[in-house]
């Protein structure tokens, strides 16, 4: 499966999906249309705390497609946002946040909200989500034992993006179906881009 990451002036998004119409779904999850019959995936993200504000977009032909990122400082958590968001299922992969001295609660939030645009499910408390590593340094996130819904299982690929000159780290996570073979794309020449493997 291959995404496509582009980086864009939130008032420009036109530039970046090549004319393709977006339509939205009836709980509001939006896909490009490619053709009458044939839609491809879409999600979208703000980054608004970025100096420049900025936002991107994951393209893919996998309808089911989130992205969501948030500057990523090192550090604590603001403890009531962690209880916010953080499930009894997160604590393993919280134990290896606080090894690499990053905000766990901000990775939650990053990592869950871009599991929830993949699926279109919307209004669903985050401490309903466990995000858990898979065998393979990657993120699973699925429903807890407390949740009064299901949750279809959704991967979710952690990549780090950083300006070329500057020095703001960006977390950014990819959430699909079938996220263990895929291709992403990426060619912003003033940014870099790189995979987080959680092993």
């Amino acid at each position: 499966m291959d995404i496509t990451i582009a980086i864009f002036n939130a008032f420009n998004r036109e530039s970046v999906l090549g004319g393709a119409e977006i339509i939205r779904d009836e709980k509001g999850k939006p896909y490009r249309r490619l053709s009458p019959n044939v839609v491809a995936g879409v999600s979208f993200t703000h980054v608004r705390q970025a100096k420049p504000p900025f936002s991107l977009v994951a393209m893919c032909n996998n309808p089911q497609i989130g992205i969501d990122a948030e500057i990523w400082p090192v550090g604590k958590a603001d403890p009531a946002f962690l209880d916010s968001v953080a499930s009894f299922e997160d604590r393993p992969i919280l134990a290896r946040l606080g090894q690499l001295n990053y905000d766990p609660a901000r990775f939650l939030w990053v990592v869950k909200e871009a599991a929830l645009k993949a699926s279109g499910e919307v209004m669903i408390d985050p401490r309903d989500l466990a995000v858990e590593m898979s065998h393979n340094g990657h993120i699973k996130v699925s429903s807890t034992r407390r949740a009064s819904a299901p949750f279809a299982e959704i991967g979710v690929r952690i990549l780090q993006l950083k300006p070329r000159e500057g020095d703001e780290t960006v977390l950014l996570a990819i959430a699909t179906t079938g996220i263990d073979a895929i291709k992403i794309a990426f060619s912003e020449p003033d940014w870099t881009l790189q995979t987080i493997a959680m092993h």
